[in-house]
């Protein structure tokens, strides 16, 4: 019986501290990324890639306005 209470024990024991590991390498993950988020690294819009369509036009004829 001491055998097995030894035995839980320390997988109690080593369980937490791998749960704390993992947790702690998520957080690590995480902050970098908002960090790298909120510092503005380039993205999409450096690329062109923004929410703008770019070209050109020619105006052919005006006419008239209409004043409804």
């Amino acid at each position: 019986m001491l055998v097995f209470i030894a035995v839980v024990a320390v997988a109690v024991v080593l369980g937490a501290m791998a749960l704390a590991v993992v947790l702690g390498l998520m957080m690590l993950v995480s902050l970098r990324y908002w960090w790298l988020r909120r510092r503005g690294v380039p993205g999409r819009a450096a690329r062109g890639e923004g929410d703008y369509i770019e070209g050109e036009y020619t105006v052919e004829k005006e006419g008239p306005r209409r004043h409804d």
